[in-house]
C-alpha cells in the first residue's frame, strides 16, 4: 500500500493472545492451537466485514479495516466475544488489543501507524500480565 493511498477510514488492529506459552506448556499444543483458532474466529465474527485479517506470528494477528464508525464499539464487541468463549480443551481466552485509526493520526505513514498499533497492543499486554501477577517471560 503506497502512502498516498492510505484512506482516512483505515483502522489497523493488532491482537496478541495472552498466555499462549502457559497453555502450550500445561495443556499441550492442541490446546494452544484451539485458542489461536478461537482468536481468529472472534476477529472474523466482529471485524470480517470491514477488511482483512492476518495471522502475522505465532499468536499475533493484524487486521486492516475500513470504517468511519466509532471503532471502540467494535473493540468492545470483540473483547466481549473473547471473554465469553469456551473451548473443549481450554476454558478461557484472553487477548491484548491495540488499534490505530488513521483519521486520528493523519500525518503518520503506514510504518508509523503499524509501530503505534504494536506499542498500544503491548501496553495492553503489559497491563494484563501486571494485573494477573504473571511473569510474562514464563507465560
Amino acid at each position: 500500500m503506497r502512502e498516498g493511498q492510505l484512506r482516512d477510514d483505515l483502522v489497523l488492529v493488532n491482537v496478541d493472545v495472552n498466555g499462549l506459552k502457559g497453555v502450550n506448556d500445561s495443556l499441550g499444543h492442541d490446546a494452544g492451537d484451539e485458542i489461536i483458532r478461537a482468536t481468529a474466529d472472534c476477529m472474523v465474527s466482529v471485524f470480517g466485514g470491514m477488511g482483512r485479517i492476518y495471522r502475522v506470528g505465532g499468536d499475533e494477528f493484524a487486521a486492516i479495516l475500513y470504517t468511519s464508525e466509532d471503532f471502540e464499539q467494535y473493540r468492545g464487541r470483540f473483547l466481549e466475544m473473547v471473554s465469553e468463549w469456551r473451548g473443549s480443551l481450554v476454558d478461557k481466552l484472553s487477548v491484548a488489543v491495540g488499534y490505530v485509526r488513521r483519521c486520528d493520526y493523519p500525518d503518520k505513514n503506514m510504518a508509523e501507524i503499524e509501530k503505534l498499533g504494536d506499542e498500544l497492543m503491548y501496553m495492553c499486554k503489559k497491563e494484563y500480565y501486571a494485573y494477573a501477577g504473571v511473569d510474562r517471560r514464563r507465560h
